[in-house]
């Protein structure tokens, strides 16, 4: 199964891998193209705190952290992980896959600045994580968040500073939950709608 992964985020969907995403899906929707993940378990940290107490999938070997809802078990967050040196809850390695977000290529690490040049409209009503409300042009939607560190802080930016400037953390994909009738499977994005 792949070793890379590539994220593309615009003001419509979401895709992983060439996979569009429209609201939240069972893990094994995403095993077909991303293969089982490295290990599963309880989820702890932030799904404990809103209680959501299903799974926690990691995907090591790509950075891609996915929680399911706990009564659902359908995967509604989807984290490209950056650093964490808490080692609360995150992956072996960071996301260093491939990220565009709103048509700008992205690494974790970069100044949070770039995202102000995206087609994604990011608020600012939580100076400490810009996110944004997308819905999906299918049934869904998602939410984006990106966490932001002091620059200096993160080891894979490409250009590391320690002017006190922010840089992007990690970036959080919360996907809407569907109704028991609306469940839909992740599609390729280059096949055409039915």
């Amino acid at each position: 199964m792949p070793k890379s992964c590539e994220v593309v985020i615009d003001r419509n969907a979401v895709t992983i891998n060439g996979r569009s995403l429209a609201n939240a899906v069972p893990i094994d929707s995403f095993e077909g193209f991303l293969g089982k993940p490295n290990r599963t378990g309880s989820s702890i940290g932030l799904a404990y705190v809103f209680g959501h107490y299903g799974k926690a999938h990691l995907y090591d070997d790509i950075g891609l952290l996915m929680l399911e809802h706990h009564e659902t078990a359908l995967i509604t967050s989807i984290e490209l992980c950056g650093e964490d040196p808490d080692g609360i809850q995150t992956t072996k390695t960071p996301f260093s896959g491939k990220l565009t977000i709103g048509g700008i290529p992205i690494r974790i690490g970069d100044p949070v600045g770039l995202l102000d040049n995206s087609e994604v409209h990011f608020s600012s009503r939580l100076p400490e994580i810009p996110f944004a409300d997308i819905r999906s042009s299918e049934k869904g939607g998602f939410t984006i968040g990106v966490s932001i560190q002091p620059r200096g802080s993160i080891q894979h930016s490409t250009n590391p500073r320690s002017d006190g400037s922010v840089a992007i953390g990690s970036v959080l994909l919360m996907l809407h939950h569907p109704s028991k009738l609306d469940r839909a499977e992740p599609r390729d994005a280059r096949e055409s709608p039915s």
